[in-house]
């Protein structure tokens, strides 16, 4: 029987949920995390970090992109921008993926006439957002603005009290 998806506010997702949510299985996952993850360790997911997953998810299963042509790419940027934005921003964005060359960018919305599109793949981060945001709502997690990102850093392990804490002090 598989686990309930959880989600800790601090930590994030943990690789199970994350699998759930993906639609995968975890020897799936752990492919993917060993191959393409530019930091295959960690041990939750953020929700920038799934939302990358989503992506992957479908250049994958969707556009029938090897695992080992995606390898070659920089997927550090995907990541990175899907940390750094977010996902209502990024649905917005377009993924330019050019195979024959092994590079990876992110462009607005409109692309125009770029000679860099037409050997590539390129593709609308809309519908990974979306399927981001449905795969949280299907498992009863919070979703937009109610839903918590995981911070970058944590100053202290304890927060402090807003009751206690002196006047005059920005509490983080």
């Amino acid at each position: 029987m598989p686990r309930p998806p959880t989600y800790n506010v601090l930590a994030g997702y943990k690789p199970h949920t994350a699998a759930a949510l993906l639609g995968i299985g975890p020897e799936t996952l752990r492919y993917w995390r060993r191959e393409l993850d530019p930091n295959p360790y960690r041990s939750h997911f953020s929700g920038g970090v799934l939302l990358a997953y989503h992506v992957l998810n479908l250049l994958i299963r969707v556009r029938d992109l090897p695992v080992a042509r995606l390898k070659a790419c920089p997927l550090a940027v995907l990541f990175e921008a899907c940390e750094r934005e977010r996902a209502r921003d990024l649905s917005r964005h377009w993924l330019i993926l050019n195979l024959e060359q092994g590079t990876l960018r992110m462009a607005g919305s409109a692309l125009g006439h770029d000679p860099a599109c037409w050997a590539a793949h390129a593709l609308p981060l809309a519908p990974a957002v979306a399927a981001y945001r449905e795969a949280l709502e299907t498992h009863g997690l919070p979703t937009g603005a109610r839903a918590a990102v995981p911070p970058r850093s944590v100053r202290s392990p304890i927060a402090p009290d807003p009751a206690t804490a002196p006047t005059g002090v920005i509490l983080p």
